[in-house]
């Protein structure tokens, strides 16, 4: 094999220098305790950098110790702690964080009113005009089935606005503060709140074309909650009772 290398001609290249000759070099050293903290990772990699820099470039690369800070605007997961149709007159005094589409949008008297519906159920929310003006502000720009976050205190109604087809309907929420999670920019096609029965119920059709609108309907979501507790109910059986195993 030697011989064979050395039967070969001797050929001399020279290349030009590799563009990667003229960049730094970073060192990190793995023994520092690391941290989960991405800032504070960056900046310590760039404070221990080490930069080489080509025979053939006379300047030498700086690495500025810059800081990374998060945005002001960065979005923040907005989270529930109870739900619209489980509160009740236990809840009184009690402050609440609340999610759920605008079912109902009405102005009386210079107080604005809102009906909050999620999945369990709707509660009415009313504004503090003197109190918390920003807050009155927002609901008054409210439309029909925007996503808000809504957080206040429970209170009881005045009895004269007591409603007794309202599993909520003896208590209400004083929003404090009011959160736009999602706006909604055109018409409505069809009324999400309006029952099957109704003489201006919407076709299947237009209900199809938007199905992210009718799976939000009372009667919708029942029958889907209805299903889930069905299956749920069958796998039970056939699995615990009937050693069953599901295979897809």
């Amino acid at each position: 094999m030697s011989l064979f290398f050395r039967s070969l001609p001797t050929i001399a290249i020279r290349s030009k220098p590799s563009p990667l000759t003229s960049l730094p070099f970073f060192f990190i050293n793995f023994h520092t305790p690391t941290t989960h903290n991405p800032t504070s990772l960056i900046n310590r990699t760039l404070s221990s950098t080490s930069v080489s820099a080509s025979p053939t470039t006379p300047e030498t690369v700086v690495v500025p110790n810059t800081k990374i800070s998060p945005s002001p605007n960065a979005l923040q997961w907005v989270t529930r702690n109870q739900y619209c149709g489980e509160l009740s007159e236990e809840d009184v005094g009690k402050r609440v964080r609340l999610c759920g589409w605008v079912a109902l949008h009405r102005i009386h008297g210079g107080l604005t009113f809102v009906n909050l519906r999620d999945q369990t159920g709707i509660v009415q929310i009313t504004t503090l005009p003197d109190d918390f003006p920003d807050a009155h502000s927002t609901v008054r720009d409210l439309r029909l089935e925007y996503v808000v976050a809504i957080e206040g205190v429970v209170r009881p109604r005045p009895a004269e606005s007591v409603n007794k087809k309202m599993k909520t309907g003896t208590i209400e929420v004083a929003a404090e503060d009011v959160q736009v999670l999602n706006a909604v920019r055109l018409k409505l096609p069809f009324l999400v709140t309006t029952a099957d029965d109704a003489k201006d119920s919407s076709k299947e059709e237009i209900r199809l074309r938007y199905r992210c609108l009718d799976l939000r309907r009372p009667q919708m979501s029942s029958n889907i909650i209805l299903r889930h507790r069905v299956v749920k109910l069958l796998r039970r059986y056939l699995e615990d009772v009937h050693d069953f195993v599901e295979v897809d």
